[in-house]
C-alpha cells in the first residue's frame, strides 16, 4: 500500500460506499477493496476476543459497528475501561448513549448542525440564517448538559447523558 492509500473499514467503509455507488451499480475489480489481516494478527484478535465474556463480546461488536477508529484490542479494552467509568456495561446501554465519532471540533459542530436539522427545528429556516447560526455556541451553550465527550485516540466520541 502507497502512502497516499487511505483504508477504510467498518462504518466509514460503509459510508463511503452508499455515498459513491448506487445500490444497483456494479463496481469493477480494478476498485474493490481488500482488506489483508496477517494471520498472526487475526489469531491473536480471535484468542483475545474468545477469551471475552459474552456480555463483554457484545459490547465489542457493538463498539466495531459504531466507530472507525478503535482497531485493536489493547484500544477496545482501555474504551471499554472508560465506558464503564461512565457507566456503560453493556451493548445495549453503549447503543443507547452512544451518538457519534468525531475527528474534530468542526466535525461536531456539523454533527450539531445535521441533528437539529434531522429534528426538524431548521426545516423552516432560510439557508441565509443556517449559514450564520454559531453551531459551536450551541453546542457548548445548550447540547452540552445533554451530551458528554470522551476524548480517545485523538478522536471525540459523544454521548448522551440520558
Amino acid at each position: 500500500m502507497s502512502n497516499n492509500t487511505i483504508l477504510l473499514t467498518g462504518q466509514a467503509r460503509e459510508d463511503y460506499i452508499k455515498a459513491h455507488f448506487a445500490p444497483d451499480m456494479v463496481v469493477p475489480e480494478s476498485l474493490m477493496i481488500e482488506e489483508t489481516v496477517s494471520s498472526e494478527a487475526q489469531d491473536a484478535y480471535e484468542k483475545w476476543y474468545d477469551g471475552k465474556d459474552e456480555d463483554t463480546q457484545e459490547l465489542i461488536d457493538a463498539i466495531s459497528d459504531r466507530t472507525n477508529y478503535i482497531i485493536d484490542e489493547e484500544e477496545y479494552d482501555e474504551f471499554i475501561s472508560e465506558l464503564d467509568s461512565e457507566g456503560i456495561t453493556s451493548a445495549s446501554e453503549f447503543e443507547d448513549r452512544f451518538e457519534v465519532e468525531v475527528e474534530s471540533e468542526s466535525d461536531l459542530y456539523e454533527w450539531v448542525e445535521s441533528m437539529m436539522d434531522d429534528i426538524g427545528y431548521l426545516s423552516d429556516t432560510p439557508n441565509f440564517i443556517k449559514n450564520h447560526i454559531d453551531w459551536e455556541s450551541v453546542w457548548k451553550c445548550e447540547m452540552i448538559h445533554d451530551y458528554y465527550i470522551i476524548e480517545f485516540v485523538s478522536k471525540s466520541y459523544v454521548f448522551n447523558r440520558n
